[in-house]
């Protein structure tokens, strides 16, 4: 199992659109015991793109759930990241970055029926990739 290296109440950012925010510090999750990546200070993301089906049915709002939701944006827009531990890149398939979003909203506790609304809503959106 991975873990995220900040609480949520330690994640800073700021609004910098309608619906846009900018990271104000890094964002670190350790995906397993040899792959760590940070997201880098400045990264600018909507947090999550909710298709409406998805709004329908979990709250729309900021939550624990932004932890994990910034790291798949990241992974989707860059298709890649630079493993801190041995400072690889590690190129990134669709698949593993929706299975990555699972993991981290599974370490975060996020309750079940939620994770699988999240990853079904992530999976048939052809707008991440």
């Amino acid at each position: 199992m991975g873990k995220f290296l900040q609480d949520i109440d330690e994640i800073s950012y700021c609004q910098v659109a309608p619906g846009m925010f900018r990271l104000l510090s890094p964002l670190e999750y350790q995906i397993s015991e040899t792959e760590k990546i940070i997201v880098p200070s400045g990264y600018e993301t909507d947090g999550y793109s909710k298709p409406q089906v998805t709004k329908a049915l979990v709250d729309g709002s900021f939550g624990d759930d932004i932890r994990p939701a910034i790291v798949h944006d990241f992974l989707c827009q860059y298709h890649e990241f630079k493993n801190e531990y041995d400072c690889n890149i590690v190129k990134v398939s669709f698949k593993r970055a929706n299975d990555i979003f699972y993991q981290a909203m599974t370490d975060i506790k996020m309750p079940l029926w939620k994770r699988i609304i999240y990853r079904i809503a992530v999976s048939f959106n052809p707008k991440k990739w």
